[in-house]
C-alpha cells in the first residue's frame, strides 16, 4: 500500500510504502479474524458479567456500610479495583482470573453480614409490630 501525507502549511509531502510482513495465506488470515471476532464475543459477555458484579458489590456496600468493618469494606473496595484493573487487561484468563477472585473474596465477606443480620433478627424476634412486621395489609408493587 503507498500512502502520502501532505502538510498543507508548508506544503512538504512525504510519501511511504508499507508493505506486509507477514507469510499468512488470505484463508489463514481470515479464520484468525473470524476466531478473534468469535472470542471477541465472549470476552465482552465475561466482562460485562464482571462489571455488573462490581456494580452489585459496590451497591450492596453502599447500602449496608454501616454494618461493614473496616476491614470488610478494605477488603472489598481491593477485590473491586483488582477486577477492574484485570477487565482493562481484555485477556481472557486474566478476565476469568480476576471474575474467581473476586467472588472468592466477596462471598465470605457476604455471609458475615447476612449471619450478622439473621442473628440480630434472632435477638429481636418481635421486630416491626406482633407479626414479625406483618400486619396482613401488605403489598407488593413492581
Amino acid at each position: 500500500m503507498h500512502v502520502t501525507a501532505q502538510d498543507k502549511g508548508t506544503g512538504k509531502s512525504t510519501d511511504i510504502t508499507i508493505t506486509s510482513s507477514t507469510n499468512l495465506s488470505e484463508e489463514e488470515i481470515n479464520k484468525a479474524v473470524k476466531e478473534a471476532e468469535q472470542f471477541a464475543e465472549e470476552d465482552k459477555k465475561r466482562k460485562e458479567k464482571v462489571d455488573n458484579k462490581n456494580k452489585l458489590v459496590e451497591q450492596t456496600m453502599k447500602d449496608s456500610g454501616d454494618k461493614l468493618t473496616d476491614d470488610d469494606k478494605a477488603t472489598l473496595n481491593g477485590a473491586i479495583e483488582t477486577a477492574k484493573k484485570e477487565l482493562e487487561s481484555d485477556d481472557d484468563e486474566r478476565i476469568k482470573a480476576a471474575y474467581d477472585t473476586l467472588m472468592n473474596t466477596v462471598q465470605p465477606v457476604f455471609q458475615k453480614l447476612y449471619q450478622n443480620a439473621q442473628g440480630a433478627a434472632g435477638a429481636n424476634p418481635d421486630m416491626g409490630g406482633a407479626n414479625g412486621g406483618n400486619d396482613g395489609d401488605t403489598e407488593f408493587h413492581q
